[in-house]
């Protein structure tokens, strides 16, 4: 390995891994995340001295964090993986979210996590529901569904004034898998970068890989996921684009 050529970053989708509320996890759980994730590097390659991993998700609601992104915070300060001292060397290393991509450091993009009102549209197959229902729609819960998500419809209980869009909600994150495929090429391009590593089982990143590939086949990638069900499948794929997939 080119000694000026020893950092490591990993691209982290971090609600693909972490979903819930970070009430949920525990500092336990996220230092053994971490820790995982070294491993794994030091499993493929010995000789490097950096390790930045970079956390994406959405952080902020309009201007403001999010309460998830808040939470989050304050488990990384007492989050404890580096330095990593292996064979008397020193590995360093920081855990960062991501709140500007690289390139555009100091720009942050702000509201990268929504919530709106209401489900989001769907379709039913007919062609799968039994020949009671369309007999009996009165009881047929798919039926009764597709009355109530419809955008104002109200709930068909005697006197009820609830109404679909005012109780449920969906939550969502911009521009998130854009700035993970921006910066896995950009990082793609830095002569001081020796490998990415790039945690997530979201086949959005797939063609940011391949251009990565194809830009600088000597960059070493790594796709990380947590599904083993999907590892064959993906390793199949990435195969053509020099990437090797392993399981978190």
């Amino acid at each position: 390995m080119d000694n000026r050529r020893n950092e490591v970053v990993v691209i982290v989708d971090f609600d693909n891994f972490f979903p819930k509320n970070m009430n949920d996890y525990s500092i336990e759980e996220m230092n053994v995340f971490f820790d995982r994730i070294v491993e794994i590097i030091l499993q493929r390659f010995n000789n490097i001295s950096f390790v930045n991993i970079r956390l994406y998700g959405g952080w902020y609601k309009g201007v403001n964090f999010t309460q998830k992104a808040s939470m989050l915070s304050s488990m990384l300060a007492n989050v404890r993986i580096f330095p990593v001292i292996v064979e008397n060397k020193i590995i360093s290393g920081t855990i960062e979210m991501v709140h500007s991509q690289y390139g555009l450091d100091g720009y942050i993009w702000y509201d990268t996590y929504r919530e709106k009102a209401g489900l989001q549209k769907f379709r039913i197959d007919s062609s799968k529901m039994g020949e009671h229902c369309s007999s009996n729609e009165n009881v047929c819960a798919v039926k009764i569904l597709e009355k109530f998500v419809r955008k104002q419809k109200m709930c068909q209980n005697a006197g009820c004034t609830t109404v679909q869009q005012n109780v449920f909600i969906r939550r969502e994150q911009k521009m998130i898998d854009t700035m993970m495929a921006c910066d896995i090429i950009a990082y793609g391009g830095e002569e001081n970068i020796f490998s990415i590593f790039i945690v997530s089982d979201d086949v959005d990143i797939f063609p940011s890989i391949a251009l990565c590939n194809k830009k600088n086949p000597q960059m070493e990638l790594t796709l990380v996921v947590k599904n083993n069900l999907l590892q064959t499948q993906y390793a199949s794929i990435m195969s053509s684009f020099n990437t090797k997939v392993v399981l978190l």
